[in-house]
Order: C-alpha cells, then sequence, then structure tokens
C-alpha cells in the first residue's frame, strides 16, 4: 500500500484529533469562566456581608452591657446577648460563616490565605494587639485573585473606604 491510500485515514485522525483538543480547550476555558463568575459572585457578598457586620456591630458595642474589652472568656455572654438583642447581627454572623466557607471551597488559594491573615488582624484587633483590620489589604487580596494584572494597590483602596 502506498501513502496516497493512507492519506485520507491520516486526515481524518489528525481532523479528529484538532476536533477533540479544541473541545477540550472550550470546555476547560467555560469551567474557568464559571469559577469566576463563582469567585466574583462569593466576594462580593462577602464584601457586603463585611461592611453591614461593620455597621451592626457598632450599634451592639455601643450597648451598656457589651463589653469593652472582647476577651475569649466572654463569648458565651456575647453570643447570648447578640440572641437576645441583635437578631439582625446573628444573621449576619450566621451568613458570614457561609460565605467564608465558600470561600474556602471556591476562592483562590491567594483569597483564602489573605481571609486567614484578615481574621488573625481582625482577633489581634479584638485582643487591643494593633488597631485596625486593615481592610483595604484584604479586598486588595481579594482584587489580586481575580485579576492578577492589576495595578490598583491597597492604598488606592483606603482612598476609596474614605468616601464612606
Amino acid at each position: 500500500m502506498s501513502f496516497e491510500q493512507y492519506f485520507p485515514l491520516l486526515t481524518a485522525a489528525i481532523s479528529a484529533i484538532a476536533l477533540l483538543a479544541g473541545y477540550s480547550f472550550q470546555k476547560r476555558k467555560e469551567r474557568q469562566f464559571e469559577l469566576l463568575k463563582t469567585r466574583q459572585d462569593i466576594y462580593s457578598r462577602l464584601i457586603k456581608n463585611l461592611t453591614l457586620r461593620r455597621q451592626l456591630s457598632t450599634v451592639a458595642s455601643a450597648d451598656a452591657d457589651w463589653p469593652k474589652e472582647l476577651r475569649k472568656e466572654d463569648l458565651d455572654s456575647i453570643n447570648k446577648l447578640i440572641d437576645e438583642r441583635y437578631p439582625d447581627l446573628r444573621r449576619n454572623l450566621i451568613e458570614g460563616h457561609e460565605l467564608f466557607s465558600l470561600l474556602c471551597i471556591y476562592g483562590s488559594d491567594a483569597a483564602v490565605k489573605a481571609t486567614a491573615q484578615f481574621a488573625d488582624r481582625h482577633r489581634l484587633v479584638g485582643e487591643g494587639k494593633v488597631a485596625d483590620v486593615e481592610i483595604e489589604v484584604y479586598l486588595h487580596a481579594l482584587r489580586l485573585s481575580l485579576f492578577p494584572d492589576t495595578s490598583v494597590t491597597p492604598n488606592d483602596i483606603e482612598l476609596i473606604d474614605t468616601l464612606r
């Protein structure tokens, strides 16, 4: 048999391989797009949750029964106070827990690590060891996980945050 006899078969095989490779590439791109949409949804819901939590916590912390310094020993009494007087804050905390769980599953590695650092910084603020949670650093890390080539800095975000 000569090469000419195998040419149609070889052409068909190459075409099939190219078609499968193109299909695989397209499916991978679709999965990446869906994951990006999911991340954007989680991140935006999380930011809304944290913004509302800041407002609700400010109101709750003005309560005369709210401890002035947060200690681990006070967690039970704080939770009881939240349950009795601040149901909106309780719902917000529950939703926030769900969002953080979703972030741990769907978020990029950078976003999960940034969330862990943010949580640790939040703990240090509660213990009075640092003055601020530096939310602009956290928001910047979430942005970087969606847009790795961003030129926006934490300082830019901090300046925008002053508009609130």
